[in-house]
Parts: structure tokens; sequence; C-alpha cells
């Protein structure tokens, strides 16, 4: 079974794409949410091409598709954020020609397919685009839906400045139920907008991310530069294990010393002894004699002067045991 969108429900997703993007910019969609109106030539626009009654029979004025047609729609417009009341308005126009009276299909379809009457769905304490609403399509906890025509609605504000919100009262003008599946209809075109809104938010993430890490890298000098000796000398540590040493991890401790006696610094040679004389006795600083920041002595050599390889090393041995910590 194919459950992708046929040719022509993706050339209906691409024009919508292309025509959103188009008119509904960011910068129109920020200017109507800081006025908190719609977008009323955008909203003219898309009632000219049938929009709202894409859903709709075509004995009603509507364009006789179905409710695929109306997701991809709705999720286009979830994604571009569009300013424009027209979720609710197809959604109500959908349900009622799907599951209201003929006498209510006659009566209230072709005004909302026009753009004359204004539509919205929700529940009574949050209902979308409710307030001066001329139907209202509200549903309860369970599968129920009724049909609410110039309900007494008062605003209510949300974060959402991109909608306008209101709660419904008891009263207000007349009710009528809904056939089976009038709920459904309304929550599945309500998931296709988020659908597409959470699509934006993640491709703005990521836009974003790696934008940031773009930048970083730029900022930055590709190859890590290794300390110079003077600099090396002045920190309190031994140039490998210095904060400017170069993010590459270590290779594996080797015995090996290096070829270059310039390099090899470490361990620094022992002062020469006089002769006759035995070698000093050389013991390991333990615990309680070395003392964090400070330089302990072991005979002649310090903890310091211990070569780079015993901090690898010991960076082998103790990383997997760490690491099983983390994740512990």
């Amino acid at each position: 079974m194919d459950f992708d969108l046929t040719e022509d429900q993706k050339e209906i997703k691409r024009v919508a794409h292309e025509l959103l993007a188009n008119r509904s910019p960011w910068a129109k969609v920020r200017q109507a949410a800081e006025a908190g109106e719609y977008d009323q030539g955008l909203w003219r626009e898309l009632v000219e091409l049938g929009w709202p009654g894409i859903a709709v029979s075509e004995e009603h004025s509507g364009q006789g598709l179905g409710m695929v047609e109306l997701a991809v729609l709705a999720e286009e417009l979830g994604y571009a954020c569009a300013a424009v009341p027209l979720v609710p308005a197809g959604a109500v126009a959908a349900t009622i020609s799907a599951c209201a009276s003929q006498e209510a299909r006659a009566r209230l379809l072709p005004s909302l397919v026009a753009g004359e009457r204004r539509g919205g769905f929700g529940t009574a304490g949050l209902a979308a685009d409710a307030a001066g609403a001329d139907v209202v399509v509200l549903l309860s906890d369970g599968e129920e839906a009724e049909l609410v025509e110039r309900p007494e609605a008062e605003r209510f504000a949300t974060i959402d400045s991109t909608r306008r919100y209101a709660t419904v009262a008891g009263g207000g003008g007349s009710r009528e139920p809904l056939e089976a599946g009038a709920a459904d209809r309304i929550r599945v075109v309500l998931a296709a907008e988020v659908l597409g809104l959470c699509q934006r938010a993640l491709e703005m993430t990521l836009e974003y991310v790696i934008t940031s890490r773009t930048a970083g890298n730029s900022a930055s000098p590709s190859a890590p530069s290794r300390p110079s000796r003077t600099a090396a000398r002045r920190c309190c540590c031994t140039p490998r294990r210095c904060a400017r040493r170069p993010t590459s991890r270590p290779g594996p401790p080797t015995l090996i010393p290096s070829a270059s006696p310039r390099r090899q610094r470490w361990p620094r040679p022992l002062p020469p002894r006089a002769a006759g004389t035995s070698p000093p006795a050389r013991s390991r600083p333990t615990v309680a004699s070395a003392s964090p920041g400070k330089r302990t002595s072991t005979g002649s050599t310090s903890v310091r002067s211990w070569t780079p390889r015993c901090w690898v090393a010991s960076d082998a041995i103790a990383r997997p045991w760490r690491d099983t910590r983390r994740r512990g």
C-alpha cells in the first residue's frame, strides 16, 4: 500500500509552499503578530484561490477534494506560520460538509467558502478564532462535537500572537450536534498544522547550529598552533598538559626516546655526581608528600620533571575508568 502523496497532492503542496514563502515572509508574520491582526491581503488572495473550500463538495461551491489536500495546506500554513484564519475556516467548512445536516450545509458552506463568514474551532475553554466568528465547532472531552452559530465568546490572550483565541460561554446562538467523525477531522487538520510548525522549527534549529559551528571554526585557526617554548616555561605545567595544547588525542604511550635530542627535554638531566660517591636514594613521591601546585622534591628530581609519557600512560589507563563512571 502506497501512503505517499499523489502527483496532484504534491503539486498542491509545492504551489502552497512557494506562494506562502513569497507572500508571507517572517517580516510580515512579525508585523501581523505585533499588530494583533491577520494579514487581510493574503487572506483575500487565498480565498480567491478557493483554499477555504478545498475539502467542500462542488455542490456547495467547494473544490470537491478531501481531507488529505486540506491537511497538506494546513501543514504548509503551519510551516510558514501564516497570519491568516485559513486553518480554522477550512477545518470548519470540511467538518460541516461531512458531518452537519443538509440544511446547515446549504446555509453555511457557500458563505464560508467565499470568506463571507468566519469560522472557529476548539473547546469551550480555548477556541481559535471564536471571538466574532459566525460559526464555531466545539469539541467535548470525548468524541462528540457540536456546531454553534453566533457564540458568546470572550477574547483570551495567549503566547501565540499570530492567532486570535477566545473562551466560549454556554449561551449563544443555535447549537447542532454533529455526526461521528467531526472531532477527528478537526484534530487531523490541527495536527497537520503543528507538523508544519515543528518541521520549520527543526530546520531553523539545524540552520542555527550549523551556522554557529561554521562561524566558530572560521574564527579559530584551522590547525591548532603549538605553544612557544617561552610560553610553555611560564605555564604552570608542561607543554603537553598545557591548556593551549593541540586538541588531538595523544597516541599510545611509548618507551622509545625521541630521535631528536633537542626535543627530548624530559626528564631533565641530573646534576653531575662527584667521583667516588654513591648515587642518592630515589623514592617515588607519595600522595601525602605531594601537594597540589607545589614542587615536591624526590632526591635531585621533582614531580614536574617526570617525562610527559608518564602523563600519557596514566591518562590512557585512567580514561576507561573515568568513562565508565560517567556512563554509570
